[in-house]
């Protein structure tokens, strides 16, 4: 657990990314991701590949590993096999639903904000049971505005007539800090997705912690929540 010194008050909102941050769908996308591009004869990529691909939406992604003669095809491969994997493989991770719990019982408001699709998006957190805890679920291609753009957590705050520094982001990338400090909100870095620590750390999170049951320990210390 990281932390400058630097003290958090009056949030009101907290954010969430979701890949690597509530749920490990990562296997999933790989089962997908290469059964697709069986199909078009290539070679299959590996699971560590796919983790560190992933987090910028699926069109994206197809773009990354096809040729732009067939990344349009591939897609729609792609989201029809998906559903599948998605359903059988994805989980969520430890402290998930305790964790929303914890803040939803203390009356913070939810957000969810994620490059994944918004169809995929609602299909997991209802198949896993999660969608019951959020105020707000806002995905990039419901904005066609995906992360690092701001544009997701701006929505938020507009929605709950919040400041930035009420606010907090939580994600496991990179791209999830960029995000935070674009919409000038304060962001808390995990690192149990695809960025390491090392990666996470020159983008100056406002903390960094090692999984999400660290979450409530890191808010109680802050005193945030009781």
């Amino acid at each position: 657990m990281k932390n400058g010194g630097r003290k958090l008050s009056n949030i009101k909102l907290v954010m969430f990314d979701l890949d690597g941050t509530l749920l490990d769908a990562y296997l999933a996308i790989e089962k997908a991701l290469n059964a697709v591009r069986a199909k078009f004869n290539l070679e299959a990529l590996s699971l560590a590949e796919v983790k560190r691909a992933v987090g910028k939406g699926d069109k994206s992604l197809m773009e990354d590993y096809f040729s732009d003669d067939i990344a349009i095809e591939a897609l729609t491969l792609y989201r029809q096999m998906h559903r599948d994997t998605l359903l059988k493989y994805a989980k969520l991770l430890p402290h998930a639903k305790e964790i929303l719990s914890y803040l939803k019982e203390r009356d913070y408001f939810l957000a969810l904000g994620t490059n994944r699709p918004a169809i995929f998006t609602r299909l997991i957190i209802e198949h896993l049971d999660i969608d019951r805890f959020f105020d707000y679920i806002i995905c990039g291609d419901e904005l066609d505005a995906f992360k690092p753009k701001p544009d997701m957590i701006l929505e938020a705050m507009k929605k709950f007539d919040l400041k930035p520094e009420e606010v907090v982001y939580v994600g496991d990338m990179v791209i999830d800090v960029e995000t935070a400090n674009n919409a000038g909100v304060r962001s808390i870095a995990l690192t149990t997705g695809s960025s390491s620590r090392e990666e996470l750390i020159i983008r100056n999170p406002f903390a960094i912690i090692g999984s999400l049951g660290q979450l409530k320990d890191f808010f109680k210390l802050l005193n945030i929540i009781p």
